[in-house]
């Protein structure tokens, strides 16, 4: 699933997009998300994911022109051996500002999360992850991992990283992790 959003002349425009996948057992989804704006663009974008057993979401992001950029997703793994991914870069400059929330619920046992978000901000811009998995009571077999890189090049930019884990079970193998630097 590739979505490429196109705006061209110099427009101060706000964009929304809402993005609802359900995927059925055994099916699988790569969603590319990809923008090509000129002018100042602030872009909300909504992702409401569904997994049933054994189905297979990935979801790859490059954002470095957004005046301001905000992800949201929610992801509910509701079917055992299901999979969810979200791997993303965040190149901001010149007082640009990026968002990343992400929630994944694993409601069914044998079920598989990774997270890696890298972040380079520059020149007065902020970046923020959020991002918290949630795996309920008497899962078996659940895997959850969370990593966000931030890199920053001046001493005006900021960055916000919250990786949360809520683990109600025994049987996980979990990670979480990030790091912020110049």
């Amino acid at each position: 699933f590739y979505e490429n959003f196109i705006q061209q002349g110099e427009h101060k425009n706000f964009i929304n997009n809402v993005t609802r996948i359900n995927l059925g057992d055994y099916a699988s989804c790569k969603h590319v998300v990809q923008k090509d704006f000129e002018g100042e663009v602030r872009f909300i974008n909504t992702l409401e994911i569904v997994c049933d057993a054994n189905s297979i979401y990935e979801n790859y992001s490059v954002n470095a022109i957004d005046k301001s950029y905000r992800f949201e997703s929610e992801v509910h793994l509701n079917g055992t051996g299901a999979k969810a991914s979200f791997n993303g870069v965040n190149i901001a400059n010149n007082n640009q500002a990026y968002d990343i929330v992400i929630d994944i619920k694993h409601n069914a046992s044998d079920t598989f999360s990774n997270q890696h978000y890298n972040q380079v901000l520059n020149n007065n811009s902020s970046g923020s992850f959020y991002s918290n998995v949630e795996i309920s009571k008497s899962l078996n077999a659940v895997e959850a991992h969370q990593l966000n890189k931030n890199l920053l090049i001046d001493e005006k930019s900021v960055v916000y990283s919250r990786p949360m884990l809520d683990i109600n079970s025994d049987d996980v193998i979990c990670s979480h992790g990030s790091t912020a630097g110049n």
